[in-house]
């Protein structure tokens, strides 16, 4: 069967019509959200961070503003970010969280009756989808649609899902990595490992913690990462200083890190993330292990930026590894192909919530 004639038919076996023309995307992250609004292009990139007035209980700010404001809040204030692992954890700062932004960029006007597609993990469960069709409802949405990641960022590097051929693509956010296996326009297996951007962190955290006694913010294991992180087999040994906390004496402390002890943390995390691609390579059919050792792995997402990090699963699993043009972009980039191809011009009828 044609790959053109098969996506008629799987298009056409659903029975909502989209003819909105208010049509927004939204790639909800734990670490950061992406917002793109038809007509006005990508409107908001920056942290799920919310700042909350407890006295009247109204959003301060929202964004990489509220984000700087994270453990430095006072006793009138609380910080929230809104979603864990992939999930949404608070549906009503979620949806000020929203409502912040579209207000703030004179666009509120746009969520009303409009057409939303909300980008979540491959394994979120019906509760979570429910919370996520809330958030849209709330929003003031006429039509939602729930699309995962993978799916997403697989058309936003430019492949043709819909064809008898199987590709795998590796998604690194910040709180889970999902991974999935796309055939014939939809994804035939996927699971999701919270060993994501958060997840090493942590581990950043954790190991200073342990080796050295001193406690450290999270977003100092973020700097450290960002600093120093490769998994490179040849890397430049660098330094870089970090103040902290001593535990035992409460006193601050400034640790000097290299290049060679933070990667040994990131090649255990990464081996995580490769023992879950394993996983799903062995309940994999045949037919298409084939196509993925053609065609080879794709990475997406912010994590997959880590230095080396393509060459090393390559290595691991001896199949080609492919890092998307521009990772961070990938999902959303879907997100807006999937209505512009698919919706607006072709005119077809897909599922929707």
């Amino acid at each position: 069967m044609k790959s053109q004639t098969f996506k008629k038919i799987f298009l056409r076996k659903n029975s909502l019509r989209i003819r909105n023309k208010k049509y927004i995307c939204i790639d909800l992250g734990t670490v950061n959200t992406l917002i793109y609004v038809k007509k006005h292009g990508i409107v908001f990139n920056e942290s799920t961070t919310v700042a909350i007035d407890k006295m009247s209980n109204s959003v301060i700010a929202v964004g990489e503003t509220a984000d700087r404001m994270f453990g430095k809040e006072n006793k009138n204030m609380e910080i929230i970010k809104p979603l864990q692992s992939g999930v949404i954890s608070d549906v009503d700062t979620t949806v000020k969280f929203i409502k912040f932004i579209f207000k703030t960029l004179k666009l509120s006007h746009l969520l009303k009756r409009s057409t939303v597609l909300l980008a979540v993990p491959s394994e979120v469960t019906k509760v979570e989808k429910e919370a996520i069709a809330a958030v849209a409802k709330s929003l003031g949405a006429r039509h939602t649609f729930i699309e995962e990641e993978v799916k997403m960022a697989a058309i936003g590097v430019g492949i043709n899902i819909y064809e008898a051929n199987g590709y795998m693509v590796v998604d690194i956010g910040g709180g889970t990595t999902d991974i999935g296996i796309i055939s014939l326009g939809d994804i035939v297996i996927s699971d999701t490992t919270k060993v994501a951007g958060n997840y090493i962190d942590n581990s950043i955290h954790d190991y200073l913690r342990d080796q050295y006694n001193v406690q450290i913010s999270f977003k100092s294991a973020e700097e450290i990462k960002m600093a120093l992180g490769t998994v490179n087999n040849t890397f430049e040994n660098n330094t870089f200083e970090v103040t902290g906390r001593d535990i035992l004496t409460s006193l601050p402390k400034k640790i000097k890190l290299s290049t060679k002890e933070i990667r040994n943390i990131l090649i255990n995390d990464v081996k995580m993330i490769i023992n879950k691609i394993i996983e799903i390579m062995q309940n994999t059919p045949p037919q298409l292990i084939s196509d993925i050792v053609k065609n080879g792995i794709i990475l997406a997402g912010g994590g997959s930026l880590l230095k080396g990090i393509n060459r090393f699963i390559e290595t691991y699993l001896q199949v080609p590894v492919h890092l998307a043009q521009d990772p961070l972009m990938a999902v959303l980039e879907g997100t807006r192909l999937f209505e512009e191809e698919i919706i607006n011009k072709k005119s077809l009828k897909i599922k929707g919530y």
